[in-house]
């Protein structure tokens, strides 16, 4: 390693919060030729929710992937999103997930 380089590193988060529950939403679109306008109001719902971790679209069987922080004031966030926009969803799957580690640098790169 070159003196002053820093390639990269791996943070292990301990969860400040106390809240270690996470879901995460899997969204089929109806086909429409404004979809791209469907995910995009989807989106800018759920960017202004403050226990959002991630929204991604998808390719394939599934058009959009969300990730949420759960606690018991907001138990019920991912099934308010889904009835938000049930006129636009042809099915959905909410998981419970297990999130026990995250390389925060290589989550900054999906920003860039």
């Amino acid at each position: 390693m070159k003196s002053g380089i820093i390639k990269g590193y791996k943070a292990v988060l301990t969860d400040v919060s106390g809240i270690n529950k996470y879901q995460a939403i899997l969204m089929k679109l109806k086909p429409a030729k404004s979809l791209e306008s469907v995910k995009d109001s989807i989106r800018e719902f759920i960017t202004k929710l403050d226990n959002y971790l991630l929204v991604a679209n998808m390719e394939g069987e599934w058009n959009m992937l969300v990730i949420i922080q759960v606690d018991s004031e907001k138990a019920n966030t991912s099934q308010k999103i889904v009835e938000k926009f049930s006129e636009e969803i042809i099915d959905y799957r909410i998981n419970e997930i297990d999130i026990k580690d995250a390389n925060i640098l290589n989550m900054s790169l999906l920003l860039l």
